[in-house]
């Protein structure tokens, strides 16, 4: 290196030293301010010199150079929290905010789907810190920001988590913990059995077949299968709970239902017969089932006959109750929109990606021994626990069978703040889809969607009313396929014999646009925009103007928040859906005649795409008074 290249890059250290210090310094000026009663930004009188200074506009400082870490969604949880001066927030350490207080309003969009790619941003997932970029001309409104953000969702080695939830719950306050421990000490906070139904992303990260009424993009039903219908009173939604339990045998093609249990909430057993599978027995697996030839071979009851007596006896307002029920619908065909999983609503020790056992369940929580001897398993008995765990945690509350501090609402910390100078709390505005149970009903106002322009009207209408505005894009993801069924990687002789039969069922017009419909996804590439067919490239555009409008309609010093939740889960949903059929399989043969490969080729395999998966981006900027 010559001596001038030498001090050059001597000097560049030294300035962005320089801006590092800078940045720390404004931070440590905002932590001081938090502190201090007399100076406190929101909620408190201000002195003339004070006032003066908030009409000072608010800026954002970055030094790329220095973030050495790729932020996560709690960081943009505690900085839209930071801008709203609720009190107690972690101060953002990856930016600096000059004046936060000048802030008069803060905008959060959640768009699934936007891709790396898009934005001609290299490096992920590894990538760690914020870059300049260039966006697809059907993305030109993101010119507006100056940095692209790398943003991990929750998750693990293996698996993504919600990022809604990251967002939704904060940590919870010293203050608030007391006081809910007290108000525990004092009574049990109840809860209404359709708090616990699972919602349309447990679900499917439960791989729970999709009720239509749980997801209108649910796929149309496959041979065999059913769905329950409405009763007459659609009125009565969740009053009936009933308990679910089957017990299974082996077969060459996988396990099937043999017996099929109903309780009443009472624990009364209300249903209970013994079902003669349409194949061949492989094991009886009696040391679980409890099933033997004896039992099965004078049964005449088939599949379909138990499929028709619980349409007639399960209405799809009346709620399932059971322990990993996906398992119990799958091998009975069936798909039911109100469900209650045990193994979801309480928590295992090690944390969200484990399930407790029903009877370490039972002996926890209701002090009784289940599943014992080598007879087998008791359906009737197994949904009967389920109800009576059920029961303790209506009787009890959201925090029993939670392990460990749960999280506060962050809706609800957001609309108990005060805006800027004044007394007066802030309101807050939530344009999501379907029912955005994750406010927690603490939202001042809730929109529920069905599209994207919903979406687009619901905050162009109500923004000038609300200080804080969440709303959630969705068909860019479903264009991606992010949001349909998922499906695991095929073999070879797989794919050959789906040409065959796409080939039998030429004739038929559905099954020609379903096929063709396929062939238009084969034809590009999600993470190369070049190849982008004309409906995706469409639905870009379309959300480009919809953001425009929406930022247009922002006043200034609004502060913006844009960002996807996640990366690309597709290779990760489709390797988790490969291991759960492994692990199925593994439950009834042998390891020599296993179908499905599970070893650690696809561990790391998975590994990597849920690195992937969790990697997404964000987008911030506060509106200026004069754009450039």
């Amino acid at each position: 290196m010559t001596d001038s290249k030498a001090v050059e890059a001597e000097n560049t250290k030294l300035d962005a030293k320089a801006s590092l210090e800078n940045v720390a310094d404004n931070t440590k000026s905002l932590k001081r301010k938090r502190d201090d009663s007399e100076t406190q930004v929101f909620g408190q009188a201000k002195s003339k010199s004070q006032k003066k200074k908030h009409k000072a506009e608010p800026t954002l400082t970055v030094v790329p150079a220095f973030v050495d870490s790729a932020i996560s969604i709690s960081n943009l949880r505690d900085f839209v929290l930071h801008l709203c001066g609720v009190q107690n927030t972690v101060v953002p350490t990856f930016m600096s905010i000059k004046n936060p207080g000048g802030v008069v309003k803060i905008v959060t969009l959640m768009i699934p789907g936007l891709l790396p790619e898009m934005f001609g941003a290299s490096g992920f997932p590894d990538r760690k810190s914020p870059m300049e970029f260039k966006p697809v001309p059907q993305l030109s409104f993101f010119e507006t920001f100056d940095y692209l953000w790398p943003t991990m969702a929750p998750g693990t080695g293996d698996s993504l988590h919600s990022p809604i939830t990251a967002f939704a719950l904060s940590p919870m306050s010293k203050t608030k913990k007391k006081e809910m421990d007290k108000a525990r000490q004092n009574k049990y906070q109840t809860m209404e059995p359709l708090e616990l139904i699972m919602t349309d992303d447990q679900m499917k990260d439960n791989f729970y077949p999709m009720h239509p009424d749980v997801s209108p993009k649910a796929p149309p039903l496959e041979e065999g299968w059913r769905d329950t219908v409405a009763g007459p009173d659609i009125k009565k939604r969740g009053n009936t709970i009933l308990g679910l339990d089957c017990e299974m045998c082996a077969t060459a093609n996988g396990p099937v239902v043999t017996r099929a249990t109903v309780v009443d909430f009472n624990g009364t057993t209300i249903y209970d017969k013994l079902v003669k599978p349409d194949e061949p027995i492989t094991d009886y697996l009696t040391q679980w089932s409890g099933i033997t030839k004896e039992m099965l071979d004078p049964v005449t009851t088939t599949l379909a006959d138990v499929q028709d007596d619980l349409i007639k006896l399960v209405k799809t307002q009346d709620i399932l109750v059971g322990h990993s029920l996906e398992s119990d619908l799958g091998v009975l065909k069936l798909r039911h929109p109100l469900v209650i999983d045990t193994s979801i609503v309480f928590d295992h020790p090690r944390g969200a990606t484990f399930k407790c056992s029903l009877k370490w369940l039972a002996t926890k929580y209701l002090k009784k021994s289940i599943q014992n001897g080598t007879a087998g398993h008791d359906s009737s008995e197994d949904a009967r626990t389920c109800i009576e765990l059920i029961k303790e945690k209506l009787k009890r509350g959201p925090k029993f069978g939670i392990i460990g501090p749960s999280g506060e609402s962050t809706m609800g910390k957001i609309v108990e703040s005060k805006f800027r100078d004044s007394e007066t709390l802030r309101k807050a505005l939530v344009v999501d889809f379907g029912n955005p149970q994750w406010t927690q009903g603490n939202a001042t106002k809730s929109i529920s969607c069905e599209k994207d322009a919903e979406v687009c009207d619901g905050l162009l209408e109500n923004v000038d009313e609300h200080d804080f505005c969440w709303g959630r894009f969705k068909k860019l993801e479903y264009e991606l396929g992010w949001n349909r069924k998922k499906t695991k990687p095929k073999t070879e002789e797989e794919k050959k014999e789906g040409e065959e039969k796409d080939e039998d069922k030429k004739e038929e017009k559905e099954e020609k646009e379903d096929k063709k419909e396929v062939k238009e996804e084969e034809k590009y590439d999600s993470h190369d925009p070049s190849t982008y067919p004309a409906r995706l490239n469409d639905t870009m555009t379309e959300l480009n103007k919809q953001l425009q409008q929406i930022y247009d309609a922002l006043p200034k010093r609004t502060a913006l928040v844009v960002f996807s939740g996640s990366g690309d889960p597709l290779e990760m949903l489709a390797l988790r859906q490969q291991k759960h059929d492994f692990q199925q399989e593994f439950k009834v043969k042998k390891w020599d005649e296993l179908s499905i490969q599970w070893t650690d080729v696809e561990v790391q395999n998975l590994k990597r795409a849920a690195k992937k998966a969790r990697t997404g981006l964000s987008f911030i900027k506060i509106k200026p008074d004069e754009e450039d």
